[in-house]
C-alpha cells in the first residue's frame, strides 16, 4: 500500500506521467499498460538509487576503518613513548636513591663540622642536608604525578575503545563520527548521515532529504 502511495506521489511530480489522468476515455487495457510502464520505470530508478547508496556506504565504511587503524597505531606509538619515558624516570630515581644513601653515610661519618688549617686559615666544610632532601622530594613528587597522569590517560583511551553501545545512524548503520547532516524529515528513521556516505563535502544551502520518500513526507507538513 505504501509503495502505491509513493508511486502516485511520484507520478504527480513527474511530468512524464502527468498526462495519464487525461486518458480516462481510452480502453482499460491501454490505460493499464501505461500504468505498468510507469511502475516498471519507477522500480528501475529505485534500483539505481539503491546501488548508489550502497557504493557510498562502502566508501564511508572504508574511510572509517582506515581512521580506526590510524588512531590505534597512534595510540600504540604514544603508549610506547610513555613506557620509555617511565623507564628513564625509574632509572634516574634509582640513581638518586643510591646517591642519597651514599650522602647519608658521609653525613653520619662527618656529623661534626670538619675544619682544616690551610695557609694559616681555617677551611670550613658544610653539607646542606635540607636543600638536598627538598630537591629529592620534588623529584619524587614529579615522578609520581607523571605516572598518575599516564595511568589516567591510558584508562581513558581503554574506556573510549570499549564503548560500543552508541546509537547507530546513516545508511551504513554506524556510530556518529566526523561531519554529519540531519534529514529535514522529522520522521526519518536514520536521522543523521555521514558526509562520506552521501557524497557530501559541505553543508547544503537549503533543506536536505536523504531520499525522495522523505522529501515527499517533509513537503506534506
Amino acid at each position: 500500500m505504501e509503495s502505491r502511495i509513493v508511486s502516485s506521489a511520484e507520478q504527480a511530480t513527474d511530468i512524464r506521467y502527468s498526462f495519464l489522468n487525461t486518458l480516462d476515455h481510452f480502453s482499460c487495457e491501454y490505460v493499464r499498460t501505461l500504468w505498468l510502464i510507469q511502475y516498471l520505470d519507477n522500480k528501475c530508478l529505485d534500483g539505481a538509487r539503491d546501488e548508489e547508496a550502497l557504493e557510498l556506504q562502502i566508501c564511508g565504511k572504508a574511510e572509517y576503518l582506515n581512521k580506526l587503524v590510524e588512531e590505534r597505531v597512534s595510540f600504540l606509538q604514544q603508549y610506547k613513548q610513555d613506557l620509555e619515558m617511565q623507564k628513564g624516570i625509574n632509572k634516574r630515581y634509582s640513581q638518586l636513591l643510591s646517591r642519597k644513601k651514599g650522602t647519608s653515610t658521609v653525613v653520619r661519618q662527618s656529623s661534626k663540622t670538619t675544619t682544616k688549617k690551610q695557609n694559616g686559615k681555617k677551611l670550613l666544610l658544610k653539607i646542606n642536608l635540607k636543600k638536598a632532601y627538598r630537591r629529592d622530594m620534588e623529584l619524587e613528587k614529579k615522578r609520581k604525578d607523571y605516572l598518575q597522569k599516564s595511568s589516567n590517560e591510558s584508562k581513558k583511551r581503554e574506556v573510549k575503545d570499549a564503548n560500543g553501545d552508541e546509537e547507530r545512524y546513516c545508511f551504513c548503520n554506524d556510530v556518529s563520527y566526523g561531519a554529519m547532516i540531519a534529514c529535514d524529515n522529522s520522521k526519518c528513521e536514520r536521522e543523521w548521515f555521514h558526509y562520506p556516505c552521501i557524497g557530501m563535502t559541505k553543508p547544503p544551502s537549503g533543506k536536505w532529504y536523504c531520499s525522495e520518500r522523505c522529501r515527499l513526507q517533509g513537503g506534506k507538513k
